[in-house]
């Protein structure tokens, strides 16, 4: 084995084989060398032994000569790595255990644990709420944690994030709040966290229940309104005060979710919140509804079909055109029994019109358990077997329920208080946006 005191001369001189490595080991640190390939590149290295003789040699790459590897250098570094055998560290599984955790680093940062858990998770279990949860990580997490890895964040940095979306809207917030608690969670239940920086945290903010439902008055002004406003959008709130049934579940609707032979609407689990089959009964005034707004030949696919072919999915920018004929409306009413005192109508959103059959089933002597059965509410004790075939559980009842209630809607939309103004009214302006 060639030995001498390498030095910058000596490296440079060795001479390249016509094939293989030609090896020159340094005579001050035993075990430091350098070798030269065939296409005349020089590497210095470090040769040494875990376990003492008689164990195989191993070899450590240290760099290759030129900047920033000179000869001193890549001495004192072979120092180093000879001191860290005698300690009993590999450097070899020392380096590999860096890079290990470099990819780990990575892969837990942020940015980048969002994306696998979109994947993985927000996406792969094709859940409703996928798009509005990325979008609060994205919007409101992201700037502030980007490049850190998840394990890193503390709770404490979670109650500053939450104190400054706070400032600029608690729901903001609580959104926010929500999302990455998913991410937390998903990442503990893959062992990729040991805690969720989010433990032992709640929602930033609490609101009361919602209670907010519309009188008979109310929801005539609302039928009205959604008359107005023609279709689709008006016959999507109409068709929410009919069935009572949640406003995306409505909106996108499609004809092959019909069934007028048997009448019944069956909304299948991917588009309900609690993941289950639900059918809603089709009663006659519904039939009717159908045949008013929709032609046989009309009838495949989305049942409300905005401008761009799209189903109906711009809630907010729908709920304003509604304010704006609803208030039209009111003060129709108001013109027209001028000797009454003018009524106004409280802010309300489109699921206090699900919230206002409810209380409507109640007044006119609709079981609870029929309500119940109506608004798809399911109660948790009941296992996936007895949901499968219970699918038609109240059926009867829910028809008896959903009849009773159409009769009364019937009744308000037919009586003489019924359209102030006239029923046909010039379509209403787009009102303006208001920015937050």
């Amino acid at each position: 084995m060639a030995t001498e005191k390498l030095t910058k001369t000596v490296v440079e001189v060795l001479s390249a084989p016509t094939r293989g490595k030609a090896f020159l080991w340094d005579k001050t640190v035993a075990g430091f060398g350098v070798y030269v390939t065939s296409k005349g590149a020089r590497v210095y290295i470090v040769q040494y032994r875990m376990g003492g003789r008689g164990s195989p040699t191993r070899r450590y790459t240290i760099g290759r000569h030129g900047s920033p590897w000179t000869v001193d250098k890549a001495r004192d570094r072979a120092r180093e790595l000879l001191y860290e055998v005698a300690q009993g560290i590999d450097p070899q599984l020392k380096e590999q255990a860096q890079r290990t955790a470099t990819v780990a680093d990575e892969a837990l940062r942020f940015k980048n644990y969002v994306e696998t858990f979109d994947k993985l998770h927000l996406q792969a279990k094709n859940l409703r709420s996928a798009r509005e949860v990325r979008r609060y990580l994205d919007k409101n997490a992201l700037p502030t944690f980007s490049d850190r890895p998840i394990n890193t964040i503390t709770r404490q940095e979670i109650v500053k994030l939450m104190d400054g979306l706070t400032e600029r809207s608690k729901g903001a917030a609580n959104h926010t709040f929500t999302s990455l608690s998913a991410m937390f969670n998903f990442a503990l239940r893959r062992g990729d966290i040991e805690k969720s920086p989010l433990m032992g945290l709640s929602k930033p903010h609490k609101y009361p229940r919602g209670q907010r439902f519309l009188t008979d008055w109310e929801l005539l002004r609302a039928w009205e309104a959604a008359h107005d406003l023609g279709f689709p959008e008006g016959m999507a709130i109409q068709m929410l005060i009919l069935t009572g049934q949640r406003c995306k579940e409505v909106c996108q609707a499609v004809w092959e979710e019909m069934d007028l032979h048997d009448n019944l609407w069956t909304l299948p689990a991917g588009r309900v919140k609690n993941k289950r089959t639900h059918l809603v009964p089709i009663t006659e005034y519904m039939r009717a509804f159908f045949d008013q707004h929709w032609p046989i030949t009309s009838r495949s696919g989305p049942l409300f079909v905005a401008p761009r072919g799209k189903a109906l999915n711009s809630f907010s920018e729908m709920k304003r055109r509604f304010d704006a004929a609803v208030a039209r409306r009111i003060d129709l009413a108001a013109a027209a029994s001028p000797d009454i005192p003018r009524r106004n109508m409280a802010h309300f959103k489109f699921h206090d019109l699900r919230r206002s059959l409810a209380s409507g089933f109640r007044r006119i002597g609709t079981p609870l358990e029929h309500t119940e059965g109506v608004l798809n509410h399911v109660s948790g004790t009941r296992s996936d077997l007895v949901e499968t075939y219970q699918i038609y559980d109240l059926a009867p009842e829910k028809q008896r329920a959903l009849a009773n209630w159409h009769r009364h809607i019937r009744s308000l939309i037919e009586s003489p208080e019924a359209f102030p103004g006239g029923k046909e009214l010039p379509r209403l302006p787009n009102p303006p946006r208001i920015r937050k």
